[in-house]
């Protein structure tokens, strides 16, 4: 399992961009993010390809659908974390 921690406080478009870098370099593995965004808020996930698993922001859970197209992974990422 992969695990990357970004302390710098990127923004929604970086998180994007990283948990889906975690998700094409780690095709059939289990990868694990960790931030606190430019909001201060602590962004937590473990997925499987497009399956998060575990999404929370600041604790409270989101649900992301299983094995969903990618641009559905996406359109989850953009809701749930938001402006």
């Amino acid at each position: 399992m992969l695990h990357l921690t970004n302390p710098n406080g990127p923004p929604k478009s970086e998180i994007m961009k990283d948990l889906n870098g975690l998700r094409k370099d780690n095709k059939g593995e289990w990868y694990s993010y960790n931030a606190i965004d430019d909001k201060g808020r602590l962004i937590e996930a473990k997925g499987f390809n497009t399956w998060l698993q575990v999404f929370r922001i600041n604790g409270v859970s989101h649900s992301c659908p299983m094995d969903c197209p990618v641009k559905a992974f996406n359109n989850f990422l953009n809701q749930a974390i938001g402006e």
